[in-house]
């Protein structure tokens, strides 16, 4: 009796340990993350320290409590991070800020992500899941840490055109998109900063515009310049083996868009008071042609830095620099490459290094700092 009774209670055990491990392992597959990428898991040897998933199952009743009748939800355990999404879709991912597979949950379509982040507490991590119906929203989690999020007016008491160019120099016709600040007067003229992604000014000039009425910033013009089908090569040297996409671009932009936005705009003539700035792509822009231009550009803010060629950066007498790059975000080692070197040259650097990734959150929050840092503020135009 004995021995049945201690086997009996073995049996028992084990079935509990069973049930146990079933229930707990809710995902049983989790998407391979591709070798020598920037996301890795935690404990790989290449794991970046700031950021690593984390392989940790979320049960479908702890998904469904977080998510009630949203088909997103997020929360924070400690220094995990963690998202689920319902969403019926064969594969899910995370996009924008956060880039990532999620994992399905058994049985359901329900998915989840989990990411070890150590300095969570600063963490401004924006993303989307995709696929979605629907053009998805960006949401966005703020550390109680975390620098607040860029002030916001919907409505302005500047004005946004959109000016359309035949352009000689790309054979096309391109947009720009001007910001003018409250109170413009074509008499006067103003710094200026020429943006890489030009439509997304008009988006950016209402966090641009609180922070001159609030005297944070002089009144700027902002210039916003359209990208054509092919941005790698309107802002990329060397792309596809060629500078003349490149090249063409930067024709536009000192031949035509900077001609045109002093003789219409009010944009300055003085290379103190213009800024070229960008993010990914359009940052190695800002970059590379600041570097080219030292005459015409006393400065560049260069964010999320992707490719490009970043020539004569640790030359004395370049341009000085704004840059920033999130160090969740798969550049952080290009950048900081590209820091190290521009360090060597004794002109002035800035480099911010928020918890963050490769998303816009990041450059809306630091873009009155930069705009601030290159013009100073409460400074009326000339």
């Amino acid at each position: 009796m004995k021995i049945a009774g201690l086997a009996s209670t073995i049996v028992l055990a084990a079935l509990a340990a069973s049930a146990m491990t079933s229930t707990a392992k809710a995902q049983t597959v989790f998407p391979p993350l591709e070798a020598g990428k920037f996301l890795q898991d935690c404990g790989a040897p290449d794991a970046a320290p700031d950021i690593c998933r984390a392989r940790e199952a979320v049960s479908a009743a702890e998904a469904k409590r977080r998510l009630g009748d949203q088909d997103v939800a997020m929360w924070r355990k400690g220094d995990r991070f963690r998202v689920v999404a319902r969403n019926p879709a064969e594969v899910v991912s995370l996009a924008g800020g956060l880039a990532a597979p999620m994992a399905r949950i058994d049985g359901t379509d329900l998915w989840s992500f989990t990411a070890r982040i150590p300095r969570l507490d600063e963490a401004v991590i924006d993303f989307l899941v995709i696929p979605s119906a629907d053009q998805p929203p960006l949401t966005a989690w703020r550390g109680p840490k975390a620098p607040p999020a860029a002030a916001f007016n919907p409505e302005l008491k500047g004005q946004v055109v959109w000016d359309e160019v035949d352009s000689p120099a790309l054979g096309e016709k391109r947009t720009l998109t001007v910001y003018l600040p409250p109170d413009f007067d074509r008499t006067r003229t103003y710094p200026v900063a020429y943006v890489a992604d030009g439509s997304g000014v008009a988006y950016y000039a209402r966090i641009v515009e609180p922070a001159i009425v609030a005297g944070r910033l002089p009144p700027v013009v902002l210039v916003g310049l359209e990208s054509g089908a092919k941005r790698t090569t309107d802002y990329l040297l060397g792309w596809e083996a060629s500078d003349a996409g490149f090249e063409k671009h930067e024709a536009f932009l000192l031949n035509e868009v900077m001609p045109r936005a002093e003789r219409l705009y009010g944009a300055s003539s003085r290379r103190e008071q213009r800024l070229l700035i960008g993010k990914s792509n359009g940052g190695a822009w800002a970059l590379d042609t600041a570097l080219r231009h030292p005459d015409l550009f006393a400065q560049a803010a260069p964010m999320a830095l992707g490719a490009g060629r970043a020539a004569g950066v640790d030359r004395p007498g370049r341009p000085r620099l704004f840059m920033a790059t999130g160090v969740l975000d798969s550049f952080i080692r290009r950048s900081r490459v590209v820091a190290e070197r521009a360090a060597k040259s004794g002109d002035e650097l800035v480099f911010r290094t928020p918890v963050s990734g490769h998303g816009d959150v990041f450059y809306q929050d630091l873009l009155v700092e930069a705009l601030a840092w290159a013009f100073g503020g409460g400074v009326r135009p000339s």
